[in-house]
């Protein structure tokens, strides 16, 4: 007993309980992770908005081009939400991009502007985590698309080329320093001056639009 309590008098216990804090430990984890939000919208890109079109409209905006990628998303099967993996390459030189396992819930309700949560993780081994999410989630499909990106102010101004679907516009603005209501307001302005406001609103993901297809043409084929 005499070294039991020679051990604990090396450790004593603190003043505080093991509630406190495992409470604040919590409290600063879902701090330090909490989700990134962005408003967002998607469009189908009018007809006569090439482009050139496209480039002009954001340039005079003070809108400014970022890049131009080949992006494939890979989706896995979730409770809630969306995961996928997304691998990027740079068109112009071919050069691959880091990996990202993207998480993210919003939604599918409405085609209005909407929130969007989302985490973002670095992924330096892409084969390796494919294979472990297909053999535990199983794999759903993968997307496709070539998409530009330009910025301005708080707002990310996509321009999709999506693989069996077509083109497509999306707006996300960044919540980092602005509120909801002005980050709504932004993206309001940015469709205006884009010219998009008459354009065809779109409530589902590039994912479930490419399912969809696939039931639709399995379907015919089966008729």
């Amino acid at each position: 007993m005499g070294q039991v309590n020679g051990l604990f008098a090396l450790c004593p216990r603190p003043v505080l309980g093991f509630g406190f804090w495992s409470r604040s430990f919590y409290y600063l984890r879902t701090k330090l992770i909490a989700p990134m939000r962005n408003i967002e919208i998607k469009l189908c890109r009018p007809d006569g908005l090439t482009d050139i079109r496209f480039a002009d409209l954001l340039t005079k905006m003070g809108a400014t081009h970022v890049w131009d990628r080949h992006q494939s998303d890979t989706f896995w099967h979730t409770q809630r939400g969306w995961l996928k993996l997304r691998e990027v390459t740079e068109t112009a030189v071919g050069d691959p991009v880091a990996a990202e396992l993207i998480g993210y819930q919003r939604s599918t309700g409405t085609t209005d502007a909407r929130p969007s949560d989302y985490h973002i993780s670095t992924i330096a081994d892409p084969e390796s985590l494919k294979a472990a999410l297909d053999s535990t989630l199983g794999r759903i499909e993968t997307v496709e698309k070539t998409r530009a990106l330009w910025l301005w102010k708080q707002t990310r101004v996509h321009l999709d080329e999506v693989n069996h679907l077509g083109a497509f516009v999306e707006l996300e603005t960044v919540l980092d320093d602005i509120d909801e209501q002005q980050g709504h307001g932004q993206l309001q302005e940015c469709l205006r001056e884009l010219q998009l406001e008459g354009a065809q609103r779109l409530a589902t993901p590039y994912l479930e639009m490419l399912l969809k297809n696939r039931r639709s043409q399995a379907a015919g084929s089966n008729a």
